[in-house]
């Protein structure tokens, strides 16, 4: 990824520099593994290397010292499925920091990656079929300040459920998947049973 590794931290790091000598110090964590595996590693590969090129060349209008943070976490549902969660926070000037959530999910035994469409049976719309359940199961992680009880409304931040993985029998959908403010406020989050997306009647 043209950085430093650290073997035992499992991380990539480096630093980069504007024409004016203002620096933005890079990390990313992620499962060397998954990046070095025949199914999983090339579009893992390729999602890395946008982050250094994002985060690598930062423009001579920055002024002041920034960073760009990436972490990773790993789920399995054995024995074929793994979905993996990357997390980036950066800060490159102005009033807050900014957050996104990048999702991918692999079933290892037919060696891809996986789509939403490919946890429903139906050639429905997958908005139209996910709406009702995300409805139900949403939670909101948002926390109300100064005497105030009104949460926000999730159908606003729903972004197409880009951010989604598999966690054991559940699809977990985080909403939205981009925040601009402190790091991961004002998220949901919907917790759906996969039996409710009647998987199992697809035909084998």
């Amino acid at each position: 990824m043209g950085g430093n590794w650290d073997g035992a931290a499992g991380q990539c790091s480096a630093t980069a520099t504007n024409a004016n000598q203002i620096n933005v110090e890079i990390s990313a964590d992620f499962p060397v593994e998954l990046v070095e595996d025949p199914t999983t590693g090339p579009p893992l590969r390729a999602f890395l290397r946008d982050f250094f090129t994002k985060f690598g060349h930062p423009a001579d209008a920055l002024i002041r010292d920034g960073r760009a943070r990436l972490t990773s976490r790993v789920l399995t549902d054995a024995p074929n499925t793994t979905s993996v969660l990357f997390s980036n926070d950066w800060y490159l000037g102005g009033p807050h920091p900014n957050d996104e959530l990048d999702t991918f999910t692999f079933d290892r035994h037919t060696g891809r990656q996986l789509a939403l469409a490919d946890l429903f049976c139906s050639t429905d719309p997958v908005e139209e079929q996910l709406e009702p359940l995300v409805k139900k199961y949403v939670r909101s992680t948002y926390t109300p300040t100064d005497g105030r009880s009104e949460l926000p409304d999730y159908t606003r931040y729903t972004d197409g459920y880009r951010a989604w993985l598999l966690d054991g029998d559940e699809l977990v959908i985080y909403l939205p998947s981009y925040r601009t403010g402190p790091v991961h406020a004002g998220m949901f989050v919907a917790r759906i049973p996969t039996s409710e997306l009647r998987a199992g009647d697809c035909a084998t």
